[in-house]
């Protein structure tokens, strides 16, 4: 009778199982036919290991460490976020240059903007190359207008700021498809 009972238990055993391990199998099916297995792989990764986890952009990593604190960059493209995750302060409070409505009240805060450029110089621009920004690299600026996607109505002041910037800058580096200038005449920390 032991063993009788030994049997029920072990085949119950077994049953109370199959449901999970079929949704095991399910489940790695599902991940490997998605053919995103190694994403879902990273972001689990990433999740059960909080000493690890790291959710800042790789370019707001790049500006941290290679500026100091007290330093002004800009990030070209409309992304406050990317201030906040690099820990780093803008020179103007204009974030959202080139993409101002046409009136008086944009053109004085582009005047206000390049005036900031100017005279608080940051000491890195990020180009986070959106296609609706003019870029910073005058070669992708020209296909931009080729491809029909420069803004029709650019800010008055638009080219001087190009050219301050093309004047002052030089290609640093490329994080993630992202180009990085540097001020002339400055080193990283």
């Amino acid at each position: 009778q032991q063993k009788i009972l030994l049997r029920k238990s072990q085949s119950e055993g077994v049953l109370h199982l199959t449901p999970v391990l079929a949704l095991f199998l399910l489940t790695a099916y599902f991940f490997i036919q998605s053919g995103r297995a190694s994403t879902y792989t990273t972001a689990f990764e990433r999740l059960s290991n909080p000493q690890n986890r790291e959710i800042r952009s790789q370019t707001a990593i790049y500006v941290e460490n290679h500026t100091n604190s007290d330093e002004y960059v800009i990030f070209w493209a409309i992304t406050p976020g990317e201030y906040f995750m690099a820990h780093r302060n803008a020179p103007t409070p204009g974030l959202f240059y080139p993409h101002l409505v046409t009136s008086s009240i944009s053109d004085r805060l582009n005047d206000a903007y390049l005036a900031d450029l100017i005279e608080k110089k940051p000491v890195l621009i990020v180009d986070l190359e959106r296609l609706s920004v003019p870029s910073l690299d005058p070669i992708r600026r020209e296909e931009q207008k080729a491809m029909g996607v420069y803004p029709a109505n650019p800010p008055h002041n638009l080219d001087e700021v190009l050219a301050f910037i093309e004047k002052n800058y030089y290609l640093e580096a490329e994080v993630k498809g992202r180009s990085i200038y540097r001020l002339s005449g400055t080193q990283e920390p």
